[in-house]
């Protein structure tokens, strides 16, 4: 598995840009080779892209990481309580479960 992404980080990288939305633009590049102007175009296309689509990604990866925060916090919770299935602490981690639910679907786009 690789590396957490510095999310502060890319969020800063976000911040001190310029204010979005872009738009690709075709510049002249010494390369009279077509495949490489096809190319310069789709990088444009998606360096303009990004700049729209990385602030949401962002967002969703910090909300899910919280996500994932609660639910480990609950299992901690139940782990400590094991033999009482009708426990206080059973019910809250029931309830916690059933909004990282909602949570998870919120962030999928789905119900």
């Amino acid at each position: 598995m690789s590396a957490p992404l510095d999310l502060e980080a890319i969020a800063a990288l976000v911040e001190a840009a310029t204010p979005g939305p872009w738009e690709p633009r075709k510049t002249v590049c010494g390369n009279s080779d077509p495949g490489a102007s096809r190319q310069h175009a789709a990088n444009t296309a998606f360096i303009a892209a990004a700049r729209e689509a990385v602030p949401v990604l962002v967002d969703i990866a910090k909300r899910a990481r919280a996500l994932v925060a609660a639910a480990d916090a609950c299992d901690r919770e139940a782990e400590r309580h094991p033999s009482s299935r009708s426990s206080a602490p059973m019910v809250r981690y029931i309830n916690a479960m059933a909004k990282l639910r909602e949570g998870l679907c919120a962030l999928r786009g789905g119900t």
